[in-house]
């Protein structure tokens, strides 16, 4: 009886430490799609020559050049926060583009929609909406088995702690 108990214990120790660093793996993807969001910007006001500090919206204003100088991870990740409230969820992201293909007047072959570089432009004055996920929720953790059928647990921040 107790090795089953044992086993039990230890296999919801298992589960919950997976389960832990699984909400600490998507907090951390969250977290970086918000931070290349915002270095997309500031590299965007330095290809401009505008200091950091310059209302985002004037992008909508920038060149499709000047637009299309950041990485695609990071054009993906300004448009994302704009267009998606919950930012692991998937979205397929549209090709980067350029501006004789956005001049030519082609569309994306994949979404068969605008190019990353046209959403930066549209989406620049649009305020994001996306929210950073909660992922806080606390969860149990087996600290020690009392007699045979009784566990002892204390809630924990599956973060911090």
């Amino acid at each position: 009886m107790n090795n089953k108990n044992a086993d039990r214990t230890a296999e919801a120790v298992k589960d919950l430490e997976e389960a832990r660093n699984t909400r600490a793996r998507k907090l951390q993807k969250a977290r970086a799609i918000f931070k290349d969001a915002e270095e997309c910007s500031e590299l965007l006001f330095k290809e401009a020559g505008l200091p950091t500090s310059t209302d985002i919206d004037c992008i909508s204003q920038f060149s499709f050049d000047i637009i299309a100088k950041p990485s695609a991870s990071y054009l993906e990740a300004f448009v994302r926060i704009r267009l998606q409230k919950n930012v692991l969820e998937s979205w397929k992201a549209p090709s980067k583009g350029s501006k004789k293909k956005v001049e030519d007047g082609m569309n994306c072959k994949q979404t068969k929609g605008k190019f990353l570089i046209q959403l930066v432009q549209d989406l620049a004055s649009t305020k994001p909406v996306a929210q950073e996920p909660d992922l806080v929720a606390a969860i149990f953790e087996i600290t020690g088995v009392g007699c045979s059928s009784y566990l002892i647990v204390r809630l924990r921040c599956s973060l911090c702690c």
